[in-house]
């Protein structure tokens, strides 16, 4: 056994009789965001987006696992992905709608307030929508939609 990143990770006998205590120190957190894009947000180049998403990391303080990885398609809209110790951040901004999607799925518990306040400040957002979920593995999943307010956009 050892621990890295806050995680106590053991390896685990053939017949799984470690698993249950490996499972209860790992939270399954999943955020969800989607909002308007401002007017001030320009739209943005790949670099601009990999620092985004290098920023989140810091804010959520997590660690980079696979680089940043930013395109934009031919339907003029930008996919971005970075991959974290813990999971992973996908994004998706549609320039001509002025609309974002973002997950921030981790195992590792985070701050979604300062999360979300980040994800907003970059992308000048309004009508922010959200979801959280804990995928408690032995229990049920608790949800909480659209909990943020204009107060905790400020970080």
């Amino acid at each position: 056994m050892y621990k890295k990143n806050n995680f106590v990770l053991e390896k685990r006998n053939p017949d799984n009789s470690n698993q249950s205590a490996v499972l209860n120190r790992i939270v399954h957190h999943h955020l969800i965001y989607q909002s308007s894009v401002g007017k001030k947000f320009t739209n943005g180049s790949k670099e601009n987006f990999k620092d985004f998403l290098n920023g989140l990391i810091k804010v959520i303080k997590m660690d980079c696992l696979i680089p940043a990885q930013v395109e934009l398609s031919h339907q003029n809209a930008w996919t971005g992905l970075v991959g974290i110790v813990t999971s992973h951040i996908p994004f998706h901004y549609w320039v001509n709608e002025g609309y974002v999607q973002l997950d921030v799925y981790s195992c590792k518990d985070f701050d979604r307030k300062n999360a979300v306040a980040f994800i907003s400040d970059f992308w000048d957002a309004s009508d922010i929508r959200t979801l959280f979920i804990d995928r408690d593995i032995k229990g049920d999943f608790k949800i909480e939609k659209n909990w943020i307010t204009e107060s905790d956009r400020l970080i």
